[in-house]
């Protein structure tokens, strides 16, 4: 699949083949074909390579090769080739070409030439048929190469910071689970190329953080724990030591996996590694590694493995991760943890502690002063909430903003799927009184899937919370109403059973509802990938509670626009049930 083709990059060519003439000539041969037909396919693959060879021979001999490169946009010609599905002969040539360019290019005038106008950006989005195996090991090289290229002056060509946008990592780390093992490997190269280059570049750094850091460890910490799994069964059925090769492929694919997380780790980039080890802690290492030497005997549905398994992982663990704080806190717990913490018992005290439930989104506010702040979308019966994670306290957050549904407007942004327009006016005083927006700001989400979600889940409120409002009404005017006996899914028999003697006051537990088996790191299914394409068969939500005071929870009069009221997620506490950040 990675496979080097011959070179036909050759020093021996003759001068007249690598020069500018040569190179107008291959234009000219370009234009006139501008689409590709089984007659003219070979005449343009073909085309492509000379125009590689005199680029290439360019870079050290005559630099106006590229300003006729330039000058004439033959990038383009390029991506309306890949455009008209062309085949997978074409692309493939195509995309190998495009590698063996990128990699022998030696000076950065050239490279910037080549980077420019943002086509190669365009390539890297580009639908390819990655059924093909060929076609996937010629794209996941390309992009290889490419972040084998980055340093501070070329990381301004794939991150955008006015459109927040950095194709080469999100693309590529949607592959970080191929069922190819080399594509794995590419793929962690990519990763720590662009995470070694981000360290000094503070808004990337923010967007992988705030963008992506969050699903994509989610995402590598479940698949380790998947394959976790697998290497203890494996050692379970193996009674008779016939699968000794199959074992040692498991083992040696798991110490891949720890030095990649060591890898990372060692960069030593705070914001990553904060997020990294608490996924590794709280989702792996302790629900799955240190519970199942704790006992082997209670009956329920978080998956174990055989204690002599997780004592071999552990080794391996403190073995071959070198980061300190994860490795102390790691042995603290081994060795001075509290073991009720992973009771059974307690768990069913934590399910038995919630109450009403709202998903989080996470989204951009962008508000008309031009301020923009990373929060999480909570919706509940009567109002929405904006929540910011609280910096001192890992798991909990403060509920930043509240309003009430019923005074809310909600619209999409014309020019772009991923965004909302919502304004919340102040309840008003008297029936004359003219609206007063205390909300107005554009809400720009992940992907246009959330943005849908968030659209539907505050639409429904809205006209839920205003029902509600007339019910009431009706029942104190001792008019007939139909009482609704579920609004925004929740029951109203959970309304009476709120009990908040446990937790401070102004704040609300985090828990998500298990709806799928269980899954290796105490997550039933795997978190979503946050990048854009979204993955299948995930829990894609986290779920609130709001547990203030009983007044609150029994009536709707919630003062809008009211800061410093708390909430709490639990990241830790949430995990036994699969819950994740969207």
């Amino acid at each position: 699949m990675f496979g080097r083709s011959k070179s036909w990059v050759s020093g021996g060519r003759s001068s007249t083949v690598h020069s500018l003439d040569r190179l107008k000539y291959m234009y000219h041969i370009l234009v006139k074909n501008p689409t590709v037909t089984d007659l003219n396919r070979n005449l343009l693959v073909e085309t492509i390579r000379s125009i590689t060879e005199i680029l290439l021979w360019g870079d050290q001999n005559d630099s106006s090769v590229f300003d006729f490169f330039l000058e004439k946009n033959m990038f383009d010609f390029f991506l309306k080739i890949l455009r008209q599905k062309s085949g997978r002969y074409v692309c493939g040539q195509l995309l190998q070409t495009l590698n063996m360019l990128f990699e022998n290019i030696h000076h950065e005038t050239s490279l910037y030439y080549l980077l420019s106008n943002n086509h190669v950006n365009s390539i890297i989005v580009h639908k390819f048929d990655f059924s093909d195996e060929e076609i996937m090991g010629y794209y996941i090289c390309f992009l290889k190469t490419l972040s084998v290229k980055l340093n501070n002056h070329t990381v301004h060509f794939f991150y955008n910071e006015h459109t927040n946008d950095f194709a080469l990592y999100t693309e590529a780390i949607k592959f970080f689970n191929h069922p190819e093992h080399m594509v794995r490997i590419a793929v962690r190269n990519i990763t720590l190329n662009i995470y070694k280059v981000s360290f000094n570049n503070q808004p990337m750094l923010h967007y992988i953080r705030d963008k992506t850091a969050v699903p994509y460890f989610s995402n590598l910490v479940w698949f380790i724990g998947i394959h976790v799994i697998e290497l203890d069964k494996c050692v379970q059925t193996d009674e008779e030591h016939k699968n000794r090769g199959n074992l040692s492929n498991f083992v040696s694919q798991h110490l891949d996996h720890l030095n990649y997380l060591n890898d990372i780790l060692i960069i030593n980039c705070e914001f990553l590694n904060d997020v990294l080890t608490d996924h590794l802690l709280n989702r792996l290492l302790l629900p799955l590694y240190v519970y199942s030497l704790v006992t082997q005997d209670e009956p329920g549905d978080r998956p174990r493995i055989s204690r002599q398994v997780a004592l071999y992982l552990l080794s391996q663990v403190f073995l071959t991760i070198h980061y300190p704080p994860l490795v102390n806190l790691l042995a603290d717990v081994i060795l001075n943890g509290d073991l009720l913490m992973f009771s059974s018992k307690l768990e069913h005290d934590m399910q038995q502690s919630s109450v009403n439930n709202s998903d989080l989104i996470a989204c951009s506010v962008l508000t008309k002063d031009g301020g923009q702040v990373q929060r999480f979308l909570a919706v509940d019966i009567y109002q929405m909430s904006l929540v910011e994670p609280d910096s001192k306290r890992l798991g909990w957050g403060v509920v930043k903003f509240a309003g009430l549904l019923q005074d809310m407007q909600v619209t999409g942004v014309e020019d772009d799927s991923r965004a909302l327009n919502i304004t919340i006016h102040k309840p008003a005083s008297t029936p004359h009184s003219k609206p007063f927006p205390i909300l107005q700001a554009t809400f720009i989400f992940s992907d246009h899937i959330r943005c849908i979600i968030a659209k539907q889940r505050l639409a429904k409120g809205r006209i839920q919370a205003r029902r509600m409002k007339m019910q009431r009404i009706s029942a104190l005017l001792d008019l007939p109403v139909q009482p609704s006996t579920e609004i925004m899914g929740f029951g109203h028999s959970t309304l009476s059973t709120v009990s908040a003697s446990s937790i401070p006051k102004g704040f609300a537990v985090a828990q998500c509802i298990n709806q799928h088996s269980a899954s290796p790191a105490s997550s039933p299914s795997p978190p979503s990938s946050g990048s854009s394409s979204g993955s299948t068969g995930v829990c894609d939500s986290l779920t609130t509670s709001l547990t203030s005071t009983p007044s609150t929870l029994q009536s709707p009069s919630v003062r809008s626009g009211r800061k410093g009221r708390r909430r709490v997620f639990s990241l830790s506490e949430a995990d036994s049930h699969g819950g994740h950040w969207v």
